[in-house]
């Protein structure tokens, strides 16, 4: 299945879309691979885009938990981000989907920086 990395409802809401969500529907019109809104935010966090490396680990350390365990349990999982940096996010979002079950934990990101 796809996984989305979800933005926090209060974010959301300012922004008016959910920017991983939109690249995983994508994906699964393309590739006929479910996506499914599995994670949620447990905190509105500071943004990470403002955090050096070491401080971007801290901030998303615990802020992800699983909503639909039934979806991910025992199933490969391919997690959809939009931009990966220090990758502190989707390892946050991979070790709630992996405790929740998931069998594996890939990633798949639309840009990642250097």
């Amino acid at each position: 299945v796809l996984v989305p990395v979800p933005l926090h409802p209060a974010r959301r809401a300012r922004r008016g879309f959910d920017q991983a969500m939109l690249l995983a529907e994508d994906a699964s019109t393309r590739w006929g691979i479910p996506a499914v809104a599995a994670l949620a935010r447990t905190r509105d966090h500071d943004p990470q885009a403002r955090l050096g490396g070491t401080r971007r680990h801290e901030n998303v350390r615990g802020a992800f938990r699983v909503v639909r365990p039934s979806l991910v349990r025992g199933r490969p999982v391919l997690l959809v981000d939009d931009v990966a940096t220090t990758t502190a996010t989707v390892r946050a979002a991979a070790a709630a989907l992996t405790g929740a079950g998931a069998r594996a934990v890939d990633v798949l990101c639309l840009a990642r920086t250097m």
